[in-house]
């Protein structure tokens, strides 16, 4: 199996020297948080955009 490569952050080529971000690559656990933070809101948004198609009953 092939070594486990750090992915880099993209950055804009004229935010290099901002200082805002001082590390460049994300690790394992970073990584995991920032895909389980996507996945949360797309789901939420997701869920605001689903049509349900069963009828619902309204009881009077």
């Amino acid at each position: 199996m092939a070594a486990a490569r750090l992915r880099k952050a993209f950055r804009y080529p004229d935010n290099l020297g901002d200082g805002e971000h001082e590390r460049e690559e994300l690790d394992e656990e970073e990584q995991e948080l920032v895909i389980e933070h996507l996945r949360a809101q797309n789901d939420k948004r997701d869920a605001e955009y689903t049509v349900n198609d069963s009828p619902q009953k309204l009881s009077l």
